[in-house]
């Protein structure tokens, strides 16, 4: 602790700047002398007595004020009374409190000093300016953050009379970002613009960001440790879903020149192959919650509350995921979790009835079913990410997002005239894409290519669907 005391008395009115540690030509304020030192480098008590009796109003004030001294003074004999940090003092930091025109520094830069709150307990606080907010208690501080106090009189050289709110010396630690919420990304980890996080899972948005605004490309979900992805079409429609053994493909019909979720061809591969159209639009919001906390058993309390307070259609969240504004990341969130959940659903429906195009009813249903089932999952992974709070800051660094390996399959599909542009997971156990993946005189050969899927290969999906 390093001590310093103003030698030189200087005047209120001498024109110089006053501060809290004195004017800028030094010395404390008019009417108040340096405290004197004794030799042990502490004040002399005695003559700090002979100051309070001078201030005494009558002889019972004076008797009482000796006496209080004489108790303190024999209890510090035997180290009692030092404000060791009792119950009542738990930011108990330094030894000796400061007064104007003699300083006790309780931090190495002596940017802060031993400052007796008004409740008498001696805190270590950081130098104020004589601007800061006056005070009567601490209470009166509380609400400037964790830590703050109020001085005692005297304390600095601002005034004689006024208190002031006092910052404590060293802020308080950031809070720990939230185990579960929507956080934005630094964008150099593979593409990750902004992730989900909660106990259960990591859900990560990845592509491009131009001019403030958010572009996803695709998605990998991870449960569990085991990562599945998902790429989109510009409006957050899902045009590929590569799952853990069977994949499936979303796009126009033949002989359209665009895709239409309303009318889309699906063509699935598990080893088997098989085709359906069906209408993948999210037309009903709640409906799709409805449902999917049927079947999943789980509920989706912050996916309704988003309906109820940001965008209750899905036109209104695509223009909200279009919008490059504090919304944006949420609302691409909401896009992508409606949309896909939709799907899901009519997947679903599809491998309940049995029904497909292009094929016998029970040579769709494995590659249907299991694809069902997965998509179902991945729906409600991205319909638990829906969340009516903003976007968080992580801290100190983003997670790294895992690497998705994918083979492309490029080859004659179940239709004749439609060529496949599918990925499938590459994981330790290989995926039999031979099986699926033919080669055709019509179409472009890409037999089971091995690739890492990032925005380029993303966005190839996204021009082939």
């Amino acid at each position: 602790m390093t001590v310093m005391t103003d030698a030189a008395p200087a005047l209120r009115d001498s024109g110089c700047d006053r501060g809290y540690l004195g004017s800028a030509c030094a010395g404390p304020p008019a009417g108040r002398r340096p405290a004197t030192r004794a030799a042990s480098g502490g004040p002399d008590p005695f003559d700090a007595l002979t100051r309070e009796l001078a201030g005494a109003t009558s002889r019972r004030e004076a008797l009482r004020r000796i006496a209080a001294a004489g108790g303190a003074l024999l209890l510090a004999q035997f180290g009692i009374g030092c404000d060791k940090g009792s119950p009542t003092s738990p930011e108990h930091e330094c030894g000796t409190a400061s007064v104007c025109g003699e300083r006790h520094y309780c931090s190495d830069d002596e940017q802060c000093l031993c400052i007796r709150s008004a409740e008498g307990v001696r805190r270590c606080g950081r130098i104020p300016s004589c601007s800061v907010r006056t005070c009567k208690t601490s209470a009166d501080c509380a609400d400037l953050g964790e830590g703050y106090f109020c001085d005692s009189p005297g304390s600095g050289c601002c005034s004689d009379e006024d208190q002031y709110c006092i910052a404590p010396c060293q802020s308080p630690r950031p809070p720990d970002p939230p185990a579960t919420g929507l956080f934005a990304a630094s964008g150099s980890s593979r593409d990750v613009l902004f992730f989900y996080r909660s106990a259960e899972q990591r859900i990560f948005y990845q592509g491009r960001q131009s001019g403030g605004s958010y572009a996803v490309s695709h998605a990998t979900v991870e449960v569990d440790g085991e990562a599945q992805a998902l790429v989109f079409s510009e409006d957050y429609h899902p045009i590929q879903w590569i799952m853990d053994g069977v994949s499936v493909q979303a796009r126009r019909q033949p002989g359209e020149s665009a895709f239409d979720p309303r009318n889309a061809l699906l063509l699935f591969a598990d080893g088997e192959r098989a085709s359906l159209t069906l209408d993948l639009y999210p037309s009903d919001l709640n409906a799709i919650i409805d449902r999917l906390e049927a079947l999943t058993g789980e509920t989706f309390s912050s996916a309704r509350r988003f309906l109820q307070t940001t965008a209750s259609t899905y036109s209104q969240i695509l223009s909200l995921a279009r919008t490059p504004a504090g919304q944006q990341a949420r609302a691409i969130g909401a896009a992508v979790a409606f949309s896909t959940a939709a799907a899901a659903l009519a997947m679903n429906d599809a491998a309940q009835s049995g029904t497909a195009a292009g094929t016998a009813a029970l040579t769709a249903a494995p590659p249907i079913s299991g694809a069902a089932k997965l998509a179902l999952q991945m729906g409600a992974s991205l319909m638990g990410s829906v969340i009516g709070d903003t976007l968080n800051q992580l801290l100190p660094q983003d997670p790294n997002a895992p690497q998705v390996d994918v083979l492309l399959c490029q080859g004659a599909s179940i239709i004749p005239q439609i060529c496949h542009y599918m990925y499938f997971l590459n994981k330790g156990s290989p995926f039999p894409c031979l099986d699926v993946c033919l080669t055709s005189l019509g179409c472009f050969t890409g037999i089971c290519q091995p690739m890492t899927l990032d925005w380029d290969s993303a966005e190839e999906a996204r021009r082939r669907s």
